[in-house]
């Protein structure tokens, strides 16, 4: 919605005004002897602070009101609003304690009025309630308690957040990947639908973004790469605006997608030392394309999806980190048997997760024996000289990289992984993946297995798109 700065000046002087009177109505009404304190002066600061931050921004493409209200903004403006009206309740009695809840309800009217957008229709009605229940709140009895406003702030408060979280889906929409991708636990509905509410929920993502995440590590054992060449046209839809697709061969013809699954050891913050031990060890599954910040020329790779076997991590995941879409596996293994065969399985059950099973075997000879055994053929040897050139370009991916339009950047996760192409093991075998053929279609997949990764997650960064 776009209305003239000077309407937007005037409504802002009503709803200024209105809580003036609000506060004299309050304060100097037949009840004088409740005065005006500090606790006022922090409820008008929360109110002009929530004004200032929903007000509309020039972005990308056009004025949104829901993308002013960012996620350290309601973090901080909801632990001090909730912080403030419980102090105030504990502290007020009687007469008090409705005047402080009144208070504490009109803040929250008022964020919601500045959010809707301020017009003078919205202002005038908005100066009408506040007057009038300011003059009814002083006279409520003393002997009254404000369960009712405690109430009425309470609703309004579940119901402003609902109404964000309405603006932000239409300003961020649903997506076929990446992290506004629909979540769903492969759990029964009727346990897990808090899970899912939690997890697509678009206020409680940007409310968690801003947080810091330390430095994670893991001890990996074993990671088997499961990659395919497809036309490039058939990628180019999981690249977001402001990254460009890494294209492969002569013409740019081509491009790749790797499905990697491995399992962790003890994955948790580098922070806690020993006690990392403690942590789960679960398997994880990466799906990504290679991308390119044309403005930087950083490369890195795009998760199209993630998926990991517990719950808690996952949702950790896709609400911290901008760049991992993660969502949750009902199960998973990958198993190494004692001939070197590989196994992997991954069961998204009815969950949102990809699924994937393979059966492989280690190509004879390792990487000479690839070589020699004329396995590397078209459309491979039109993007790579041979087995190791690929390696080269799949294995040092040291970053993960995202697009965020409506923030104006680009995020990376910056990480460490450290693999020496010798140590990749060539596979060869059976492939079967609905999710996976529905991107590559009927592409062949090259193979490779990793004994072991000493993985680290190190920072996440921005650059300006």
């Amino acid at each position: 919605m776009k209305i003239s700065r000077g309407g937007q000046i005037v409504a802002l002087v009503g709803i200024a005004s209105a809580w003036a009177l609000a506060v004299c109505a309050a304060t100097l009404g037949p009840r004088g002897a409740y005065t005006y304190d500090t606790r006022h002066t922090v409820m008008l600061a929360l109110a002009a602070v929530t004004a200032v931050t929903v007000l509309p921004r020039r972005t990308h493409d056009e004025d949104v009101w829901a993308r002013r209200i960012t996620g350290a903004t309601c973090i901080a403006l909801a632990a001090l609003r909730v912080l403030g009206v419980a102090v105030a309740f504990a502290k007020a009695t009687g007469h008090e304690a409705v005047v402080q809840l009144y208070l504490a309800a009109l803040l929250e009217l008022t964020a919601l009025t500045l959010a809707e957008g301020p017009s003078l229709r919205r202002a005038l009605a908005l100066a009408a309630a506040i007057v009038g229940g300011a003059v009814i709140a002083e006279y409520v009895d003393a002997r009254v308690p404000g369960r009712s406003l405690w109430l009425l702030w309470s609703l309004l408060a579940m119901y402003r957040t609902v109404r964000v979280e309405a603006w932000l889906r239409a300003a961020l929409p649903v997506t076929d990947d990446g992290r506004l991708a629909p979540w769903r636990h492969p759990g029964p509905r009727w346990l897990t639908w808090p899970l899912d509410l939690l997890a697509n929920s678009r206020v409680v993502q940007l409310a968690a973004e801003p947080l810091p995440v330390g430095e994670m590590v893991s001890d990996i054992a074993g990671v088997v790469y499961v990659n395919w060449l497809v036309e490039a046209s058939r990628l180019e839809r999981f690249v977001p605006a402001g990254l460009e697709l890494q294209r492969l061969g002569p013409d740019g013809r081509w491009a790749l997608f790797t499905a990697l699954t491995y399992h962790h050891g003890h994955f948790g913050f580098r922070a806690l030392g020993p006690v990392r031990r403690l942590f789960p060890s679960p398997i994880q599954t990466n799906w990504r394309v290679h991308v390119v910040d044309p403005r930087t020329g950083v490369r890195g790779i795009r998760f199209v999806t993630n998926a990991i076997d517990y719950a808690v991590p996952a949702l950790g995941a896709r609400l911290f980190s901008e760049g991992m879409p993660m969502h949750v596996l009902r199960s998973a293994s990958v198993v190494r048997e004692a001939d070197g065969a590989v196994r992997v399985a991954l069961d998204p059950g009815e969950g949102s997760a990809p699924d994937l099973t393979a059966t492989l075997h280690v190509v004879p000879g390792g990487q000479e024996g690839y070589r020699s055994a004329d396995r590397w053929t078209a459309p491979w040897s039109a993007c790579f000289s041979d087995l190791r050139a690929f390696l080269d370009y799949c294995v040092p991916q040291d970053r993960a990289m995202d697009a965020q339009p409506w923030r104006g950047r680009i995020s990376r996760q910056e990480i460490h992984l450290g693999i020496p192409t010798a140590s990749c093991v060539p596979l060869d075998g059976e492939v079967t993946s609905r999710a996976a053929a529905r991107i590559v279609g009927d592409a062949r997949p090259v193979c490779f297995y990793v004994p072991s990764v000493a993985f680290r997650f190190r920072v996440e960064a921005y650059d300006p798109l």
